[in-house]
């Protein structure tokens, strides 16, 4: 089987060699106290996953990610709501990331996918912007899904895409994602200690 990192012949869907360099960033925390975990720092191999999902649209990648993402939820009872990909990106690169992974989780977690929050239809692109020069997204609200919501979106970076979905949701607990870059707050006490992933 190929390693959807490298590329190379390994065995399972990531090879050991990427397996062994997926860091484990520590929990965080955004401005009110909103709870983010990730299941990989983004960098090496899981920004390389990210990518073959969000600019390739290789559904496999989904599948890995969203399998590391199941166990941060600690098996409490949630509504999983996916934050979604402006709509001209999400049908210009034929997959919106925030669904798919929900998806996976979903149906690891038995838990319900509430597709609620409704994106614009095109916006500055982001991933090559600095911190600074940033601006979040803005969604409407096709339905109030009942507590307690689990927020899923493949990178947190600012924090400001999980802030504006969050500030729909009143019943938002806690969000999760693929990776996590650098530089948002972590949770006080939280470690980057290693959690269970099954590749």
């Amino acid at each position: 089987m190929v390693c959807l990192a490298c590329l190379r012949w390994g065995v399972g869907p990531v090879c050991p060699d990427c397996r062994s360099r997926l860091l484990t960033p520590p929990d965080r925390s955004l401005p009110g106290g909103l709870l983010v975990r990730s299941a990989w720092q983004h960098s090496g191999p899981a920004r390389v996953l990210v990518h073959r999902l969000k600019y390739q649209g290789i559904e496999a990648a989904a599948e890995v990610m969203g399998r590391a993402m199941a166990p941060l939820l600690a098996g409490r009872p949630a509504v999983l709501v996916p934050i979604p990909r402006l709509r001209l990106r999400a049908a210009g690169f034929g997959i919106d990331p925030g669904p798919a992974l929900a998806e996976v989780i979903g149906d690891l977690c038995r838990f319900r996918v509430a597709n609620v929050l409704v994106p614009g239809w095109f916006g500055a692109g982001r991933a090559r912007l600095s911190r600074n020069r940033r601006i979040p997204p803005m969604f409407s609200l096709d339905a109030q899904p009942r507590a307690p919501v689990v927020l899923v979106d493949d990178v947190v970076t600012t924090g400001g895409t999980v802030a504006s979905a969050a500030s729909l949701l009143p019943s938002v607990v806690m969000a999760v994602t693929a990776t996590a870059a650098p530089g948002v707050a972590s949770v006080e006490g939280s470690g980057s200690e290693a959690r269970p992933t099954d590749l």
